[in-house]
């Protein structure tokens, strides 16, 4: 009987595991000199349960913006715009998009603008 719990729990824990996955793609789109898009891929049936809960934004390895959410806007993304007023000073800056999901699984995305 015992053998018989751990193996349902593991199938359990496992499959919970399968129903998570990271985000497919990070897209940034500049939309002005100080403002970038946002973009995380990531589908799910459920996007009040199964969503991009944080998205963070590093210039030059510096943390500027960590935002969290409670859902995802539909089945197949979450986006956002932000306001860096610190490319002004450096248009060629290396944006750096880390995105995480509730259920566990993250990704990490480097860009330079002005390339």
């Amino acid at each position: 009987m015992n053998k018989l719990w751990l193996v349902l729990t593991v199938v359990m824990f496992y499959s919970g595991i399968a129903l998570a996955h990271p985000p497919t793609a990070i897209q940034v789109k500049a939309i002005d000199a100080t403002q970038i898009e946002v973009t995380v891929l990531h589908g799910t049936n459920n996007p009040e349960a199964h969503y991009i809960e944080e998205i963070v934004i590093y210039v030059n390895g510096i943390k500027m913006i960590a935002q969290n959410f409670k859902a995802q806007q539909g089945n197949t993304l979450q986006k956002a715009v932000y306001n860096l007023p610190e490319l002004i000073k450096n248009p060629k800056a290396v944006i750096k998009v880390y995105a995480d999901c509730s259920k566990g699984g993250d990704k990490t995305k480097e860009f330079i603008l002005g390339k």
